[in-house]
């Protein structure tokens, strides 16, 4: 990803139902599916991977994290 800010929001929590019900009205746009972090880290990239991974711990704690190159900073 070429030098940017990027912010990851959490937006709750959806099911598999929900999933398969969603309509793409982009064309740039195909599926969506529920991954675990393992299973997500070979559908990104290595910095996207990382964003991912610390967002998941930041929800989890209830903290906010700052992340440079993908990692907390």
């Amino acid at each position: 990803m070429p030098e940017s800010v990027a912010f990851v929001w959490d937006g709750g929590t959806i099911t598999d139902a929900e999933v398969h019900a969603l309509t793409f009205p982009d064309p740039e746009i195909v599926s969506a599916a529920l991954h675990t972090l393992d299973e997500m880290t070979d559908k990104v990239g290595p910095i996207v991977g990382r964003r991912i991974a610390a967002a998941v711990t930041a929800a989890q704690t209830g903290t906010l994290l700052l992340c440079n190159d993908g990692a907390p900073a």
